[in-house]
């Protein structure tokens, strides 16, 4: 099955959700007015309007560190006809079937230049049990290696997709992965949904924010959530803006941001 590279999208589906997926995760829509948003994924807990979400916090998936490196199977060789790929692990995680799914892999391998790269989409993945030492993965239909691989070449990376059981930037602190944007409406724990990215959306507001043009950021104030202006609060130098103030809100509501995230 083919999708276009983005999606006309009307108003009555940015502000719907579902229980079952519809489209890839991080399919871009477009509205006529300017808005952009990316389909994405909620996580465990329900979502407020407004409120800034970034993607689920990498895990380290073997002893080598965050996402990676992993290993292919001992003794295998891989080559562009390849459609499902065996990965040794060290990790005694249980992972849910298509944990995976729509996520990435990539060869990380500092010493061998001429495999590194080659990023692939991942279709789905098997179960993974604590006792197993194989994590078995499917590529998007299409997809392969450009480089043959064997286990000489044995570093690899993998990460779930960013869109993919999104949680809300928690209050006070720094985010622990990227910021995607901000939902338009209340999201239903475990829903699919569109997340805001790019033109004018009401984001939650931690303090009053009236300067018209001046950037903003996630708020790391301890006491509050949403947003900060980020030339008139202090303790967020250095962090991304993700928009600027268009309209004006007082503390704890919301203010009209014309977001920058991603087109």
């Amino acid at each position: 099955m083919s999708f276009p590279i983005a999606v006309n999208l009307e108003w009555e589906e940015l502000m719907s959700q579902s229980a079952t997926q519809k489209l890839p995760l991080g399919t871009v829509g477009r509205m006529l007015d300017g808005r952009s948003a990316r389909y994405a994924k909620n996580g465990a807990t329900a979502l407020r309007a407004g409120c800034v979400v970034q993607g689920v916090a990498p895990q380290a998936w073997s002893a080598g560190g965050t996402s990676g490196p992993l290993a292919l199977e001992s003794g295998t060789t891989q080559t562009s006809t390849w459609k499902t790929l065996q990965l040794e692990t060290t990790f005694t995680t249980l992972i849910a079937k298509d944990y995976f799914k729509d996520g990435w892999l990539y060869v990380s391998s500092t010493g061998h230049v001429a495999t590194c790269g080659q990023p692939l989409q991942i279709k789905s993945s098997k179960a993974h049990t604590a006792s197993s030492t194989l994590l078995e993965l499917t590529l998007m239909d299409g997809q392969h290696l450009i480089a043959t691989l064997n286990t000489s070449d044995n570093s690899f990376g993998i990460m779930r997709n960013p869109y993919d059981s999104v949680i809300v930037v928690a209050q006070g602190a720094a985010p622990t992965a990227v910021v995607l944007g901000v939902p338009p409406m209340a999201i239903t724990a475990s829903y699919y949904f569109w997340v805001q990215t790019w033109g004018l959306a009401p984001v939650e507001a931690s303090t009053a924010l009236s300067a018209y043009g001046s950037g903003v950021v996630y708020s790391t104030d301890a006491a509050n959530t949403g947003v900060d202006d980020m030339y008139a609060s202090t303790g967020i130098l250095g962090l991304d803006s993700i928009g600027t103030i268009v309209a004006g809100s007082v503390a704890g509501a919301y203010v009209m941001v014309d977001l920058k995230i991603a087109p």
